[in-house]
């Protein structure tokens, strides 16, 4: 038997359930904080925060993710994008970092990690003048196997 493959309509609805308050509470994206990673990891659904090293200079902080509206992405997939541009830079009299990836979790501090996205190269923050900025994107692709059903009888 093949997978189930879900709908547009359906697929929108999950990102919207993701990113917004559903029926009595909140969508489970709804509130994310962006971060970043100064150490290599991999990606897993198994990861938890404490798995990570988050930047740690003085001026760093994670920024709050403000999602926009469901809507099908260039590259066919349901998805919303964080409409508040997140970035960071460095102040003089911070140290030189390199960092490796993003994550997405739950509050400003610890929390729970939502997911993780490592960069393709290392990014260098080394003075003022340069700086990092993502723009996060939370979809679902088309095709996916979301289960399977049994056959009975």
């Amino acid at each position: 038997m093949g997978p189930l493959v879900l709908t547009n309509h359906a697929l929108e609805a999950l990102v919207g359930n993701a990113i917004q308050a559903g029926p009595g509470a909140a969508g489970v994206m709804k509130g994310a904080f962006v971060g970043l990673t100064t150490a290599a990891f991999v990606t897993s659904p198994d990861r938890v925060i404490e798995d990570l090293v988050e930047a740690a200079w003085p001026t760093y902080a994670r920024v709050p993710c403000v999602w926009g509206v469901p809507k099908l992405l260039q590259n066919g997939s349901w998805g919303a994008l964080c409409t508040t541009l997140q970035a960071w830079g460095i102040a003089p009299t911070d140290p030189s970092t390199m960092i490796f990836g993003y994550f997405l979790a739950d509050a400003i501090t610890a929390g729970k990690l939502l997911g993780t996205a490592i960069l393709d190269v290392p990014f260098p923050l080394t003075n003022t003048s340069n700086g990092l900025a993502l723009v996060p994107e939370l979809s679902f692709p088309p095709n996916t196997d979301w289960g399977r059903a049994a056959l009975l009888g």
